[in-house]
């Protein structure tokens, strides 16, 4: 039958996924870090999205933002 699902898999990976429950925001970095130099991007950090390819994105805009801050400072 064309266009039906005949199959399906769910891949769970509990380790590698923070929780959605309340309370569980917490364990997302930000994007800007103590140590100097070193920014984070990925799907994993803090944004408004939970952690999915969007989330990626907005975490990249925000780094490389942070980045374009840092540079300006340092070319003052």
């Amino acid at each position: 039958m064309e266009g039906h699902v005949v199959d399906y898999r769910v891949v769970k990976h509990p380790k590698e996924f923070y929780s959605l429950e309340p309370g569980h925001d917490w364990m997302r970095p930000d994007q800007d870090t103590p140590i100097k130099g070193l920014t984070l991007a990925g799907d994993y950090t803090k944004t408004s999205n939970f952690a999915t390819m969007e989330s990626a994105v907005e975490s990249g805009e925000i780094a490389a933002k942070i980045v374009e801050d840092e540079m300006t400072k340092s070319a003052l």
